[in-house]
């Protein structure tokens, strides 16, 4: 996710995936595997769950602001480069106040994205679970593209974890890029296979 910006194209829901067919699972594994509560990951996924609503949140609400304002009084946005408006910015409240929003829910989305890409998954159920999350689409609660008659083009709704690939957030696109040989030796050492 990593956007930082404050008019970021907005994407939507549709791939699940990941489950492989193992079988015989070791015992230790189908023991894992019916014991969800106990993984981490499946808390990591409902806060990045969450943190994607809040960033689409967070965007409509800017935009709804910026459909109410006229351009010149909507001169600062925040980036990167420029999180805190200049102290001779005379932009409105409301406008300061959902550029601000929109970075704190985008720092939200890069924490909460990291710890999905970080996170060791302790059960199959769990790698299973992770898998299916970064196959989903960037935004897949955002109802914006939800009654399109054709699906959105991969390139403007990616994976979430093609997505993190690309993030402006290096220690996120890091992680995005270690994740599958991460996630295929977490998998190896949960079925007993040398890692």
């Amino acid at each position: 996710m990593a956007r930082h910006v404050t008019n970021p194209s907005r994407r939507s829901f549709a791939i699940t995936a990941a489950a492989a067919a193992i079988t015989p699972l070791p015992v230790a594994a189908v023991t894992l595997a019916v014991a969800p509560d106990t993984d981490p990951i499946f808390a990591v996924i409902r806060a990045h769950r969450q943190a994607m609503r809040d960033y689409t949140a967070a965007v409509v609400a800017a935009s709804k602001v910026e459909e109410s304002l006229p351009r010149e009084k909507r001169t600062w946005y925040s980036t990167i480069t420029d999180p805190e408006p200049p102290d001779d910015c005379t932009d409105p409240p409301e406008w300061i106040a959902c550029q601000i929003g929109v970075r704190e829910a985008c720092d939200d989305l890069d924490d909460s994205l990291l710890a999905v890409l970080t996170t060791e998954p302790t059960s199959i159920s769990g790698v299973a679970a992770v898998l299916g999350h970064v196959g989903l689409p960037v935004y897949p609660d955002d109802l914006v593209f939800a009654d399109q008659p054709q699906p959105m083009p991969h390139a403007l709704n990616p994976s979430i974890l093609a997505d993190a690939g690309q993030a402006t957030n290096d220690t996120v696109s890091e992680a995005a890029t270690a994740f599958l040989l991460h996630i295929a030796d977490v998998l190896r050492r949960l079925l007993g296979m040398e890692a």
